[in-house]
């Protein structure tokens, strides 16, 4: 089980706030303990699925807005602004 000091200095490290000296200390540790390799990876991945799972709500976000300034008659006007800058000549 890793511990939220050990928790604490893996995301110093991910996130590129340890250091140079520390950093190199945590580099050679990772070279040594298994587990602690494990535990940064495990680490990584949790960020890659929090990062996927904010660009999905982000995404769905824009799409609702683009939605509403689309199709609400009370913006017509700008979608005719926005259509008219993308037109070809």
């Amino acid at each position: 089980m890793t511990s939220w000091n050990e928790t604490k200095r893996i995301d110093d490290y991910l996130l590129g706030k340890l250091p140079v000296n520390e950093a190199l200390l945590f580099d050679v540790q990772l070279l040594i303990d298994e587990e602690l390799e494990a535990n940064v990876k495990s680490q990584q991945r949790s960020y890659e699925i929090i990062r996927q799972f904010g660009r999905a709500q982000l995404r769905n976000e824009l799409e609702a807005v683009q939605q509403k300034l689309f199709t609400d008659p009370k913006y017509t006007s700008f979608k005719q602004k926005i259509v008219q800058l993308f037109k070809k000549p």
